[in-house]
């Protein structure tokens, strides 16, 4: 028991270290809504300032120390300045690269100024053992822990009962009104990045003496803080304190009782899965406003291009040297583990850290197999990459509750588990952690990368090509534009009907298939393959490549190859003499910053446009190319004379029984009983916060809720949003939540295609588009969309892009249609048009409509029924004439004076509601 209690104690001290980082974290994500994945880069260069200074510059070891914190702070106020500041409207998977790249600038600066072996750092505080509950524990760490517990109780105070505190919770709530209150949102967030940079500085420098220090190491501790800080919700100071204890203790005591290798370092990974699991949601809430992401590619192949490209590199392979050669490889083999990072981020908008643990997966098997099951090189490499998709499944499959910030925490964590428990470990990898593999042959040819650069760079020049063109081919499939649906709004994309889960698992499943692939592809170019480079810092830099590249494009993807260490950037490089090419990580992370903050779309987009304005200009001045584009475009859409002005439906009724939603404390919705049947208009009225917009997302499935939903005589209750848009009820949406990355063509594409899970394996080989649906060709007729089918929705009037919004629910072939506000913004005249639009699906396509509208002139005009609600409660029912007189209802709009003095035989006033 004395063993259990003092590695529980030691494990508090270590703990406390993760608190004090993760309390930084915390800090900096409450006053900018950032999290800093360069938090534990950041507090490396404070300790490594303090243990120069003490070691060379023979300062006392205080005066160090407070130069080191300094030295962190300054550079999280230089993080803020210079990136984050200039970022904070962009979106998040965009800021969340920022400190992706600053990690990466930071990490390999200071991995040139100091190559040497981790440091070992003398202690500062006192190291007498201290007789504790019959346990000795060094006394620093006894004091490690009374400074943390301190720090955490002091800025707990500071943020509650002081004004900076109330500064920085309105710096990010609402930064235009604290600006208009005379203070400036920038310098509190500015302040904020001081103080939480600092306690990474001061973690760093307390940590020193008990773990040696090292630039990767170091780094990397931003691990086991973000687990600490998902532990408080990213918010809360106690439970960020708590849940770093709690860590450290399990560590302590796992390294104490498990003699298995690598489970100490996956203790914070698995903490946060399950936290994450736990918190997670199925969707992206309402209060999440669509931001935008980085532009993609089209996927249109053209075959003279590619031709052509694959020719060129062919002949490059061929004439040049050998040492050329193997630059190509390199480049090549990145490139297509970067294609893995187009699937998943760039069409799917999931920012997976994952990437190279997946390349290391498949790679690990692959060498398995080649060695001890003497299986051939390519099957090898082959069987490796289809064995890493259930992994990619299984991790898609823990991440499918988190986006945008916790998935990116939960990929890093199990990049570093699958480092600490397979890469790094020797049971697994061999001691000396490499694996020596049989000579490489295809079909009897060998094609080893030492004897013959040529062959294996063909080989994986072809594998490069045949790849890309799959996932070309992915982008304009069926499978593509779920995955950008899902990329531009989880909400819009299940109410069509679009499974979100099953889209995200196929990302996941795919991308895990193509970085493995071209891991084991650049693995097996050496006759020992070393898994010493499969550390999750590499994925940091691969994903960061990807964006300077272009993380939606084709040609990104080989433009991030070149800033691999060894491919035919860092050999040009290396002819500019000496070895020049070491600093090519280094420059790579500094383009991303550039990147980020000047062309956040990358390079390859970059290019694209500059290639379509020559081409404009040039061809512009030939005339028979001007007389040609006079003519009017045939662009494939369907013509007005071609299209049936309605398409009825499957008749089916909407019921509701007893449905209540709470929030918390707050009861939103409280027994609703409601109905629409076919071919009937239902509003839905009522004052601000009545619960109108609650009612529709409980009845389509976007909240839990208690009662019972009916559609057609089936009970959908406990059913996800896609699967009751499949039964027949679909929605519109107030903010609209169009897919702005796909035309308004694609956007009712997206909307009436099949849902067979089977086109994201097929889409691969063969992107079939089939026939618009007779619903779609209607839906374009009736809403008049055939000018703007191959715009996208971003370049349209916002009368038209509502309009758009109503008829990608009405392609899905829904025969209960909700629209929340669908006549918000716009004029009387359009209001007009789209009241008659609304008869028409009703009387003519036979659909039933709840309509929920605060122009109650146009629901008592347009509608059969109408229901009030008021506080969550229906308050009245009936047709337009019984609401419009109800007291209920007048009071609930109106309000209910007191009756004041009347003149004698003066006739009492009747108050209406229109």
């Amino acid at each position: 028991m004395c063993v259990v209690i003092q590695f529980a104690i030691l494990g508090l001290a270590t703990g406390a270290l993760y608190v004090l980082l993760a309390l930084g974290l915390v800090i900096i994500y409450r006053g900018s809504l950032v999290v800093n994945f360069a938090h534990g880069a950041i507090g490396m260069v404070g300790t490594f300032v303090y243990w120069y200074l003490t070691r060379h510059g023979a300062l006392p070891g205080v005066v160090a120390a407070l130069l080191g914190v300094a030295t962190s702070a300054a550079l999280g106020l230089l993080v803020h300045v210079c990136v984050m500041h200039p970022l904070r409207r962009a979106a998040v998977l965009t800021r969340i690269i920022a400190t992706l790249a600053v990690l990466i600038v930071l990490q390999e600066g200071m991995a040139l100024i100091y190559k040497g072996p981790s440091v070992v750092v003398a202690a500062e505080l006192p190291t007498k053992g201290i007789k504790l509950f019959g346990t000795t524990v060094g006394a620093d760490r006894l004091i490690i822990l009374g400074i943390v517990v301190g720090l955490a109780a002091v800025l707990g105070a500071l943020y509650r009962f002081t004004q900076f505190g109330r500064l920085s919770a309105a710096a990010t709530e609402n930064p235009q009104a604290l600006a208009g209150l005379g203070h400036s949102p920038s310098l509190v967030v500015g302040v904020n990045w001081c103080i939480g940079s600092a306690l990474a500085g001061a973690a760093g420098i307390l940590l020193a003496p008990i773990v040696n220090l090292s630039v990767t190491g170091y780094t990397l501790l931003v691990v086991p803080a973000l687990a600490a800080a998902v532990a408080g919700r990213l918010m809360s100071l106690p439970l960020t304190l708590a849940g770093g204890l709690v860590i450290g203790v399990i560590q302590s005591e796992v390294s104490r009782y498990v003699t298995a290798t690598g489970w100490t370092d996956a203790v914070p990974f698995l903490a946060m899965v399950l936290l994450l699991v736990i918190r997670g949601e199925k969707y992206a809430s309402r209060t999440q406003f669509a931001v935008r992401l980085p532009r993609i590619g089209t996927g249109r192949i053209r075959p003279a291009v590619v031709v052509a490209a694959v020719g060129i590199a062919a002949l490059l392979i061929e004439t040049l040297p050998a040492a050329w050669d193997d630059a190509l490889t390199t480049t090549l083999g990145t490139a297509l583990i970067v294609l893995s990072v187009v699937v998943v981020t760039g069409y799917s908008g999931q920012l997976s850290l994952a990437q190279i643990g997946f390349a290391g997966w498949g790679t690990w098997i692959a060498a398995e197999l080649a060695k001890s099951g003497h299986l051939p090189f390519l099957l090898a490499i082959l069987v490796g990459a289809l064995a890493t998709l259930p992994l990619g499944l299984l991790v898609g499959a823990i991440c499918l509750r988190s986006r945008g910030v916790n998935l990116a925490i939960a990929t890093l964590g199990m990049a570093v588990a699958l480092n600490s428990l397979v890469f790094s470990n020797a049971e697994r990898v061999g001691y000396g952690g490499m694996i020596a593999i049989p000579a490489t042959k295809v079909g009897g040819l060998d094609v080893n990368d030492i004897l013959y650069p040529q062959r294996y760079a063909l080989l994986t020049l072809i594998a490069l090509a045949v790849v890309a063109l799959g996932v070309a081919n992915l982008r304009r499939g069926r499978s593509g534009r779920r995955f950008i649906a899902v990329r531009s709004n989880e909400r819009a994309a299940a109410s069509l009907g679009i499974g979100v889960r099953t889209a995200k698992l196929a990302a996941f499943g795919w991308s895990s298939v193509i970085a493995a692939l071209g891991g084991a592809l650049l693995a097996f170019r050496n006759p020992n393959i070393v898994f010493s480079a499969y550390d999750p810092l590499s994925s940091v830099n691969l994903v960061g490549n990807g964006v300077v590249g272009g993380v939606g494009w084709i040609g990104g993807a080989v433009a991030a190859g070149t800033l691999q260490l060894g491919s035919l950037g860092s050999k040009i490089l290396d002819e500019l003499g000496g070895s020049v090419s070491q600093y090519l990580p280094l420059i790579g992370g500094g383009l991303l910053l550039v990147v980020l903050l000047t062309q956040p779309d990358g390079v390859a987009a970059q290019m694209w446009d500059q290639l379509n304005f020559v081409r404009t200009q040039v061809m512009g001045r030939l005339p028979h190319v001007r007389r040609r584009a006079e003519k009017p475009a045939d662009t494939g859409s369907p013509a007005a004379a071609d299209l049936p002005a309605a398409h009825p439906v499957t008749p089916r009724s909407l019921a509701l029984h007893g449905v209540s939603v709470s929030f918390g404390g707050v009861r939103a919705l409280a027994d609703v009983d409601l109905n629409v049947e076919p071919g009937e208009i239902v509003g839905l009225i009522g004052p601000n916060g009545a619960g109108k917009t609650t009612l529709i997302d409980a009845a389509t499935g976007f909240v839990r809720s208690r009662g019972r939903v009916v559609i057609g005589g089936r009970d959908v209750t406990g059913r996800s949003a896609s699967e009751r848009a499949r039964q027949g009820l679909t929605r519109s949406f107030q903010s609209l939540e169009l897919f702005d990355d796909l035309t308004v063509l694609d956007n009712l594409r997206a909307a009436s295609e099949r849902r067979d899970l089977l086109a994201y394996l097929t889409d691969a080989v063969w992107p079939r588009r089939a026939a618009l649906t007779p619903a779609t060709t209607a839906a374009i007729r009736s809403f008049e969309l055939e000018p703007y089918l191959d715009s996208p929705p971003s370049d349209l009037p916002y009368g038209v892009r509502r309009l758009v919004g109503i008829a990608r629910s009405v392609a899905t072939e829904a025969s209960i249609l909700a629209l929340d506000e669908p006549a918000a913004g716009l004029a009387a005249d359009e209001a007009g048009e789209l009241a008659a639009l609304l008869r028409h699906l009703a009387r003519d396509w036979g659909m039933g409509i709840l309509l929920v509208e605060h122009n109650v002139e146009l629901v008592m005009a347009l509608c059969d029924r109408i229901y009030a609600l008021n506080f969550g409660e229906v308050i009245a029912s009936g047709s337009p004439e019984q609401v419009r007189n109800d007291p209920a209802v007048i009071a609930a709009y109106l309000g209910v004076d007191e009756p004041g003095p009347r003149q004698p035989g003066a006739p009492a006033e009747k108050p209406t509601l229109v």
